[in-house]
């Protein structure tokens, strides 16, 4: 099983720093960081979460609880409005694919199922990039 040091070697690797410059990042020593990756210490939790947010993963990713680098988007954390928008976008583009001479998907035409499964995708693709973008661009002290 992969320990919490292998998880963090394997993501400073990845972005090709060294200890000393990660650790200069976070204003540690290049020693901290040694030791957090030979597991003979954990950060406290305040650093914790800034290698979580610099290395664009969660907690619980770095902390081996999971494999998943980042939870699962939920649209939950949309308002109504932007829900009923998201809607009215996905709606228009099947209206969109309704005035089209010929809609094809592998060479066959498609019909009012495959209409409506488009429009359900369309729709789950804008609400997730509507979250991810308010996860990404929200200013933490606005966050809930």
């Amino acid at each position: 099983m992969i320990t919490f040091g292998e998880r963090l070697k394997e993501l400073r690797n990845s972005k090709k720093l060294t200890q000393k410059q990660l650790a200069d990042i976070f204003y540690l020593n290049k020693s901290s960081i040694s030791r957090y990756e030979n597991n003979s210490q954990m950060p406290e939790n305040e650093i914790l979460q800034k290698l979580a947010d610099f290395f664009e993963v969660s907690i619980d990713y770095l902390l081996c609880r999971t494999d998943e680098q980042m939870p699962p988007i939920s649209n939950n954390s949309l308002s109504k409005k932007e829900k009923l928008d998201i809607e009215k976008e996905a709606l228009h583009m099947i209206e969109n694919i309704d005035n089209a001479d010929v809609i094809e998907f592998c060479g066959t035409p498609a019909d009012d199922d495959d209409k409506e499964f488009l429009r359900m995708a369309y729709e789950r693709f804008l609400s997730d990039v509507r979250v991810y973008n308010k996860m990404k661009y929200t200013p933490k002290k606005y966050k809930k």
